[in-house]
């Protein structure tokens, strides 16, 4: 075996280092990309976790609201519990650093002489003579500020600090820094801390505390203390360990990145047709070798071996290639999924990448797996040489059976599969069979290259002899000579043209659905906010009076104030969005799939009833008239759903909430945006500069027209779609390295054609036009096949995966101008990957291929 490998395998390796390096960079290609977004989901969660634990410090436990935090008087009662080594009371928030660009910090308030029971900070400058004392925070306009926050923009002991939260602007001084460990590393450093009532000013908390963090006596199980701290202190409050929200994240983000790994696997599937034809090439080029090593007694398996180990070894190479691939791919990756989580879902700083050896021997797994797989069928027709057939100098290829039932019986076999698949319920919330689906549908394309090949050959041959005259007809001849090769380098391209195909199906009809959603929802003719809407989750909120305060403009019509709150309900966290309803319903076109838009209305804003949205309806099960139990800070409380609406803005669930009923049983005085309504003829740059004058000195505020602010919506969706463009374009490269192998592994086969063709008179351009014509057929084939593949995975896609990932109704849309754009631009590249092999046919030596006739 070893001496096979050494005779026969590492020559040829080193003989063709071309097609070698190909084939090892189409694995790596896969192996990266799946690595990039592995790596990239992991650094995302521990991001997070770091932060938490980071914030927690030697916290057992968290007590906190259901929602908006928990009254200050509770904490009296749970510090007198006995087991309890501290209650540490505290208030967090984020405030945007003024001087630059609104940059976000996290802020802890904090009691300065209890909070060092939980919490350890190393203070590396103070104005204190003590250095290890809190106790300059009793002051309510100093921070202590952490020190790579300080390094990063200038600032040290006595430098003032503007900050923005839902106060307003207000000055502070930092008289302490600390140093990057513990609670100081939070958000990438960008942590403050300051006193627990000042806090509470500037966050708007008054009476209220975010948490209580509590540490336990020794020999005080956590969970027997979470018990009875949840009896004792009753509805309305939450005990719980630090890691719950680590895992409460982990659930939210699920989709979206199982949604990243399932497209990442796609380049693999793809690379799988790469090795293939890597293999057979092999097989083709040694096929007088095989015949050799038969005839003088090597067995079959020894000659399976052989093929078995080169292929292992490729995939092997290209796998440790991709590995380190991917850990480049993913600071490109980072970069671009941190920016749409930190748009969609939650703020996080993702500072260093995380590679674990699950992710290493996850990823050896698969490369090595996806090689076995695509040897299988060059092994068997390796084992097939016979010595007679492979020592002749006749063509060897064999007429390809043309069955309709061999031909076509796979494809719908796979087709039905597929079917079947789209009617089973996601696992875990994720759609697993929907992807099964879209891979047998995959499958089932990939199987039916062949018939194609003979159709559009037979369909096109008269066509390409009028206009090529005999080049085509030899080009035509030759597809269907090599028809397993040539359905296999079809189906490479194809399967990358159906991502394109359908990906952009499905992000025209996501981005067409919203889009139209928005139209009709966002009316105000002036948006004002605390947050730029380029700077992702709007977490630093406005005053409640400023939307009253605003009515007094001249030329202001009316205003709704709108309030985002994330609530628990069922073990997930949802969206409850607070509007002035009466406002709302006079100005927007909400679409309601159940239920009359004015009696919708009408309920909501004189009973304790809410708008819930489609996804919420999908993923709970609830109808309109049905009651849903909400927590609230006075406790659960029952509400009814009037209607059902159309609601693209959280994947998790949303409910629509009138401002009367939420000040029932909410205290929080904050609002997220304010969209304000001119009278007929009043100026929109006049009254936003008015906004600006008048506010602006307090507040920092944003001030957009209607048609501006729609339009950084539009960018934000565009940019959540920026990795999976990404992903796109490698799949398709490896697709066209499928091509240019495949031919080339044609021209290998017909040496002894093209000589002949040569000696009978045939130019060198000659050869080298039937070669780009097979290229055009191929690219053409890939084109069409793979365009009726993406239709039908956009289907999947839009009805299967995404309703059971998100439970949105999206509209299909076929974007006819970007598909149509992008085959073309496909073609012609898959066109040009016929260069290399022609310029390799045109120049074949004739003396020495037919030296032997």
């Amino acid at each position: 075996m070893i001496s096979l490998l050494r005779l026969v395998t590492i020559p040829y390796l080193r003989q063709h280092p071309l097609r070698t390096y190909l084939t090892i960079l189409g694995v790596a290609f896969g192996v990266a990309i799946f690595v990039a977004i592995r790596v990239t989901n992991l650094s995302t969660l521990r991001a997070f976790a770091e932060t938490v634990d980071a914030v927690s410090g030697r916290t057992q436990l968290h007590i906190v609201g259901e929602v908006a935090g928990i009254a200050q008087s509770l904490y009296p009662r749970v510090r007198s519990m006995p087991g309890l080594a501290a209650a540490v009371p505290v208030v967090t928030g984020y405030a945007a650093a003024d001087a630059w660009e609104g940059e976000l910090l996290l802020v802890l308030g904090i009691d300065a002489t209890l909070d060092r029971h939980v919490r350890d900070y190393r203070i590396v400058a103070s104005e204190d003579l003590d250095r290890e004392s809190l106790q300059l925070l009793f002051d309510p306009t100093t921070l202590f500020a952490s020190e790579t926050f300080a390094r990063r923009h200038g600032l040290g002991l006595g430098s003032s600090l503007t900050l923005v939260t839902p106060r307003g602007r207000s000055e502070y001084v930092i008289r302490g820094l600390l140093a990057a460990e513990g609670p100081a590393l939070a958000l990438g450093g960008n942590f403050l801390v300051m006193d627990l009532s000042a806090a509470q000013l500037a966050f708007q908390k008054a009476g209220t505390l975010d948490r209580i963090d509590v540490a336990l006596q020794a020999g005080v199980a956590a969970d027997v203390m979470q018990q009875t701290l949840q009896a004792r202190l009753g509805p309305g409050v939450k005990v719980e360990r630090p890691a719950f929200r680590n895992a409460a994240v982990e659930k939210m983000l699920r989709s979206f990145q199982v949604n990243l790994t399932a497209l990442s696997m796609i380049a693999l599937f793809v690379g799988m047709f790469v090795i293939y034809n890597t293999l057979s090439s092999a097989v083709v080029e040694r096929r007088k070798d095989i015949a050799i090593l038969r005839a003088v007694g090597a067995a079959r398996g020894a000659i399976a071996s052989v093929f078995l180990v080169e292929g292992l070894l490729v995939g092997a190479v290209g796998t440790l290639v991709g590995i380190p691939l991917g850990l480049l791919l993913s600071r490109l990756t980072l970069h671009i999924v941190s920016q749409t989580l930190v748009t969609l879902f939650l703020v996080v700083a993702i500072e260093r990448l995380l590679i674990t050896p699950n992710i290493v021997i996850t990823s050896l797994g698969i490369g090595l797996g996806a090689s076995l797989v695509s040897v299988a069928i060059p092994i068997r027709e390796a084992t097939r040489v016979q010595p007679v057939d492979g020592l002749a100098l006749a063509q060897y290829q064999q007429r390809p059976r043309r069955s309709p039932t061999r031909l076509f019986a796979p494809w719908m076999a796979w087709l039905l599969v597929g079917y079947l698949l789209t009617w089973l319920q996601p696992v875990w919330d994720i759609p697993l069979f929907g992807y099964l689906s879209a891979f047998a549908v995959l499958c089932g394309f990939s199987l039916l290259m062949p018939a194609a090949i003979l159709g559009l050959t037979w369909m096109l041959r008269p066509v390409m002899f009028a206009l090529f005259r005999a080049e085509g007809e030899v080009a035509v001849e030759n597809l269907q000579s090599a028809l397993g090769r040539s359905a296999v380098a079809a189906a490479s391209l194809m399967t990358g043209v159906a991502m394109v195909v359908s990906v952009a199906i499905m992000i025209s009809s996501f981005k067409r659905t919203v889009y139209t959603w928005v139209d009709q929802t966002v009316q105000g003719d002036l948006i004002v906010s605390a947050a730029d809407p380029a700077s992702g989750v709007a977490l630093v909120s406005l005053p409640e009076s400023l939307a009253r305060e605003l009515t007094t403009i001249e030329g202001v019509l009316e205003v709704d104030a709108l309030r985002s709150l994330s609530i628990p309900y069922q073990d997930r966290q949802v969206i409850l969005n607070v509007a002035d309803i009466d406002v709302f319903a006079r100005h927007t076109e909400y679409p309601f799939l159940e239920g009359d838009r004015d009696e919708v209305f009408a309920e909501v804003i004189s009973q304790d009833s809410i708008i819930a949205s489609e996804n919420f309806r999908y993923r709970f099960g609830v109808q309109r008239g049905d009651h849903v139990t909400l927590p609230t800070p006075e406790g659960p409380r029952a509400f009814r759903v009037a209607g059902v609406s159309l609601d693209y803005s959280s994947d998790q669930g949303t409910m629509v909430m009138h401002w009367a009923t939420f000040r029932k049983y909410w205290t929080e005085h904050a609002v997220d945006t304010i969209g304000v309504y001119l009278r007929p003829g009043v100026s929109r740059e006049s009254v936003g500069a008015e906004i600006k004058q008048r506010f602006g000195r307090a507040h920092r505020l944003f001030v957009f027209s209607n048609r501006d602010f729609k339009e950084e919506i539009y960018r934000l969706i565009d940019q959540s779609f920026v990795i999976t463009y990404a992903l796109e374009i490698i799949a398709i490269a490896v697709g066209l390295m499928g091509i240019a192998t495949a031919l080339y592994t044609s021209v290998l086969e017909r040496q002894r054609e093209t000589s002949v063709l040569r000696a009978l008179g045939a130019f060198r351009h000659q050869i080298r036009k039937i070669i780009m014509l097979e290229s055009g057929l191929l690219g053409l084939l890939g084109v069409g096949v793979g365009s009726l593949c993406g239709a039908c995975l956009s289907l999947i896609l839009v009805y299967i995966i995404n309703r059971q990932s998100f439970g949105w109704t999206l509209r299909l849309t076929f974007p006819t101008w970007t598909v149509g754009v992008n085959l073309g631009l496909i073609f012609l590249t898959a066109l040009a990957a016929g260069l290399w092999p022609a310029r390799q046919a045109a120049s074949v030596r004739l003396t020495e291929t037919l030296r032997m006739e």
